[in-house]
């Protein structure tokens, strides 16, 4: 993964701009810097700019900016195609010819043999912009579940592009304000990354699974949906004679999209919680290995995992991880976020988010990269899979949460009034609370693969991703996450319902398809923890939390609204 940023203006960006914008995204790319400028037909100048993480094809050739076609494609580029293999095959044989090992380069050749709906072909996560000079357009896109980011903002001076919101707000014409509706909504319930909308006024984000064409001469923009991988609305119920076919798929593709995402050049570790997702993540590749699987090569016969563990703490799962370790074959290394370390690293985690932060569990997420990234440059891990399987919960109350969200408005506005009058005080304005009813009656649903479909395409995965790609590219990490591979993601939304919870089983199917990869006593775990952290006894104790609790005549029991007020006062 890299970082991008790039700029159409009338006369070009100042040197000084340049160099502050790629000064703040200099964790991203590590590796190196590139950058490029043009001037396009009829006016304008692009400035393009590029950090380098380099994870396939190592070599000089492989940097970016890199051109194409006699200098008539011009690509900055974040992420991986892990299909790239098969792709430069299936493009050499049609007479294409490739000077690199890269998969830049090939998303540059089958730009040029299928124009944008090339993107349609691509198995991996993805960011980039294309000058297409010949047609003085630029070609923005964005993977199917929004993996990696890609922000925009277009003002008077210009159009503006980044891999993160920090690079944009470099620029004097850009200003910072919070988008009051945005952020208020995240305040209450915990919510964002569903629109292209941020918690910034007048930023946006690229939608997942969205192209964008700018013209360079009007800089007017055209965005479109290029992937839906749709739901079964189907009230099918459960047979029992379907479910070792349903199985097998999920195994099948899980098993290939672990397999294509350990292709790299540099050393590959797994992030291991000890619950059923990453077990499954690290069970398959010990697996690949014992099959002398060549993607696994670059583990030379021992995986290495990494998991975020607790002393003397109910939420400690290393008794989990030691087991999946042990099966595995692996070296666990452990990793103890504390208090003392939130409150140690504070200023360093919320620049490097941006924007709010949901709890501070990706404080832990952030603990465990920086641990990874002393022995290895990429990582596997299960984010995706509560929201495709049902793991959270809250589906097993579906219909309730659908219920509760229809509460008429009058009686929402009296149980959320004090939180309100709080975010419209930090926010400076008024804050709209019926636009926040309105995203969640959008997300709840009486439907419980609409429900799934909702969180992994819109809602849930896209908060979550954000956050694993802030947290692991600040220490120069790649994370990968197989779950989030749109063939299993289109297998899965159109399964029938009564496959993913069963028998009072969460994740029924996921479960019944990893016998040969993870222990039973995983598998058939009931006491799910998920990625948590002893947040209602850290917080008292940083610095500033319970002046701000105090300041609005607030109580702290462990309402995760308290860490969102206490983000947004560090940041404003």
């Amino acid at each position: 993964m890299c970082g991008i940023f790039g700029a159409v203006t009338e006369k070009g960006l100042k040197a000084a701009d340049m160099d502050n914008a790629e000064f703040s995204l200099r964790h991203r790319g590590p590796d190196g810097r590139g950058r490029r400028s043009f001037i396009a037909a009829r006016g304008n100048v692009l400035d393009l700019v590029h950090l380098r993480l380099a994870v396939i094809d190592l070599s000089p050739d492989a940097a970016q900016p890199m051109s194409y076609d006699n200098d008539n494609l011009h690509i900055v580029y974040n992420g991986e195609i892990y299909n790239y293999i098969e792709l430069r095959e299936q493009l050499s044989g049609e007479g294409f010819v490739f000077k690199t090992r890269s998969d830049t380069e090939v998303i540059l050749a089958s730009y040029k043999q299928w124009g944008p709906g090339c993107v349609e072909r691509f198995n991996g996560d993805w960011a980039f912009c294309i000058f297409d000079k010949p047609d003085n357009r630029l070609i923005f896109s964005r993977d199917r579940l929004g993996v990696k980011p890609l922000y925009y903002c277009r003002n008077e001076q210009g159009f503006f592009f980044a891999s993160e919101i920090k690079a944009l707000f470099q620029l004097p014409s850009i200003r910072r304000g919070w988008d009051r509706d945005i952020t208020g909504t995240f305040m209450l319930f915990g919510i964002s990354d569903f629109s292209k909308r941020t918690m910034y006024e007048g930023i946006y984000q690229l939608e997942p699974a969205f192209n964008m064409v700018l013209d360079m001469a009007s800089l007017e923009a055209h965005s479109y949906r290029y992937w839906d991988p749709g739901f079964n609305k189907s009230m099918e119920p459960f047979r029992t004679s379907m479910v070792s076919e349903y199985a097998r798929g999920v195994d099948d593709i899980l098993r290939d999209s672990v397999r294509i995402r350990l292709r790299s050049d540099v050393p590959v570790g797994t992030c291991l919680s000890g619950g059923i997702d990453s077990s499954a993540v690290t069970g398959i590749i010990s697996r690949l290995m014992a099959g002398h699987c060549k993607e696994s090569d670059i583990l030379n016969g021992r995986q290495k995992t990494f998991t975020a563990a607790y002393k003397d703490s109910n939420i400690n799962e290393t008794k989990w991880a030691d087991i999946m370790i042990r099966y595995a074959g692996a070296d666990g290394e452990y990793v103890y976020p504390t208090e003392a370390g939130l409150f140690e690293d504070l200023g360093l985690f919320l620049s490097t988010h941006d924007e709010l932060s949901f709890s501070t569990s990706s404080y832990a997420q952030f603990a465990v990269m920086r641990r990874a990234s002393r022995d290895v440059k990429v990582v596997l891990d299960g984010q995706g899979a509560d929201e495709l399987f049902a793991g959270y919960g809250h589906y097993r109350k579906n219909l309730s949460k659908f219920i509760l969200s229809l509460m008429p408005a009058a009686i929402t506005r009296m149980a959320w009034a004090g939180k309100v009058r709080i975010i419209e005080h930090m926010l400076g304005g008024r804050f709209d609370l019926d636009f926040a009813l309105d995203i969640i009656r959008q997300k709840y649903r009486p439907c419980l693969n609409e429900s799934l479909y909702n969180d992994t395409t819109r809602f849930n995965l896209q908060q979550l991703l954000r956050y694993e790609d802030r947290n692991s590219m600040c220490f120069g990490i790649e994370s990968r996450a197989p779950f989030t591979d749109y063939r299993l993601v289109e297998y899965v939304l159109n399964m029938p319902a009564a496959y993913k919870i069963h028998g009072g089983w969460a994740k029924y199917i996921l479960r019944m398809s990893l016998d040969e990869h993870v222990p039973q006593q995983i598998i058939w775990r009931r006491d799910k923890i998920g990625f948590q952290t002893p947040e209602k006894s850290w917080l008292p104790d940083i610095g500033g939390f319970n002046d701000l609790v105090r300041k609005y005549k607030g109580r702290y029991n462990g309402d995760y609204f308290w860490w969102r007020a206490f983000n947004l006062s560090r940041l404003n």
